[in-house]
């Protein structure tokens, strides 16, 4: 996903309220480091924890490393 693309999705679902809270507070983390670089799940954990969320499930949002992130053949889209 290109830069461009990131910004229009940040965008899309700036008014956006999740369902799940969690998500709403992982979203906000994200929009809130998107602009000051690449964020990694220990950035993420990091900004989580300073805003007292220190129990979120990182592995929920980043791929392991190792694992397979080639496209599925069937639907184009990659493997998580």
């Amino acid at each position: 996903m290109t830069d461009r693309q990131r910004q229009n999705l940040m965008k899309s679902l700036d008014g956006h309220v999740f369902l799940d809270s969690e998500y709403q507070v992982v979203f906000e983390s994200i929009r809130a480091l998107f602009h000051s670089g690449p964020i990694s799940a220990a950035r993420l954990a990091l900004h989580l924890n300073n805003r007292g969320f220190p129990d979120i499930d990182m592995e929920r949002y980043f791929i392991a490393a190792g694992e397979n992130s080639e496209p599925d053949e069937r639907t184009n889209k990659t493997q998580a």
